[in-house]
């Protein structure tokens, strides 16, 4: 399901407008998410796909031929005349694999992204189907896209961390090579299932088509001290152990070396909200998939994020705004940016912090 996809080089697009979903991501992973057509709010819900209705089956597949052949570039496909059916055989062979509950995570018991994409994107058709009837089209919901509607993360955690024996094999039949589907991902591993090319994959964790952030509920603005006030260069809130290569490891002994013990901080701490709000800049390395949950917190709290990758920078739209709060940063040249960090001008950080805070609001 065009997993460990790494984004193309290419211009920049103008995208709609969510609260923090509004991370940047470059190159033909914006083209796709906008030829999808998908913008996420953060605190409340997945805000609506938006299509043009249409009342005939005549359903223009270049938007899906367009995103899918990014990578897969001879892929044809065709919309289904019994999509309606053909996405009830889809929800009929998965509903004896969807009893999971929702799981709960740093203390965090949900909903997640799955599940707004599933209760809100679900409810939009029962919505369409209680008004039109037997008159109803799919397509008037999701385009040219086929849905999946499952909560793979939580059924993935309720089963050991793993997909409970016979899901893949359920999804893999009653999947057509020649129709266009669409679903969310949040595990860090992506969907684990065999590579299906005519399956657009919104990855949270890192591994799919297009880049969405990873979100645990909403968190407050901080009372932010003024930038030219602050006592810390940089910190960096969590563990220095969960991403992959010792990653973070490498992080923390850049900055041992870059600063003084009294211009950072690094590691967990139960005041990590105030030892954020008192830093220039907050460090947000991946973690074991391709995101990290503080990414979203440190938008949400309207300070600046400095992203570190290692292979691909997993940050939705990358390229068009991110870049006006943020920094992207691959770890291997997260040194010399921490050795000039403390150049970086207070106008700069502050014309960040205020996007970053026009993006929450």
């Amino acid at each position: 399901m065009a997993q460990a996809v790494e984004p193309k080089p290419g211009s920049n697009s103008k995208i709609l407008t969510g609260i923090v979903s509004l991370f940047p991501h470059s190159a033909d992973m914006v083209r796709c998410l906008l030829l999808v057509g998908l913008s996420y709010s953060v605190v409340s819900r997945c805000s609506a796909l938006r299509v043009e209705k249409r009342q005939s089956l005549s359903v223009d597949m270049s938007i899906a031929e367009d995103c899918l052949r990014l990578t897969t570039p001879s892929l044809k496909v065709e919309y289904p005349s019994d999509a309606n059916d053909h996405f009830d055989e889809i929800t009929k062979a998965l509903k004896p694999y969807d009893n999971c509950g929702v799981h709960s995570y740093a203390a965090y018991w949900g909903p997640w992204i799955e599940n707004h994409w599933i209760s809100h994107f679900g409810s939009l058709w029962s919505d369409e189907k209680q008004r039109l009837g037997e008159n109803a089209q799919l397509s008037t919901i999701f385009g040219p896209f086929i849905p999946i509607l499952f909560p793979f993360v939580d059924c993935w955690v309720q089963h050991g961390w793993h997909n409970e024996e016979g899901l893949v094999r359920a999804l893999t039949d009653v999947l057509r090579p020649d129709v266009a589907y669409i679903t969310v991902s949040q595990n860090d591993i992506g969907l684990n299932v065999p590579f299906m090319p005519n399956v657009v994959v919104l990855s949270a964790g890192g591994y799919g088509n297009v880049p969405v952030p990873l979100l645990s509920g909403a968190k407050s603005v901080e009372k932010i001290v003024p930038i030219d006030q602050r006592s810390l260069l940089a910190s960096f809130v969590g563990s220095v152990a969960h991403a992959p290569h010792e990653m973070r490891q490498r992080l923390a002994q850049y900055m041992y070396r870059s600063f003084q013990p009294n211009q950072m901080f690094i590691g967990p701490s139960p005041k990590w909200e105030k030892v954020m709000a008192d830093s220039r800049v907050s460090l947000v390395p991946r973690g074991w998939g391709r995101s990290a949950f503080h990414l979203a917190e440190t938008v949400q709290m309207g300070l600046v994020p400095v992203y570190v990758y290692d292979d691909v920078p997993w940050v939705p739209y990358k390229d068009v705004l991110f870049e006006k709060l943020g920094y992207v940063v691959n770890i291997s040249e997260m040194d010399l940016f921490l050795q000039n960090l403390p150049s970086v001008s207070f106008a700069e950080l502050e014309a960040k912090e205020a996007m970053a805070l026009k993006v929450r609001d």
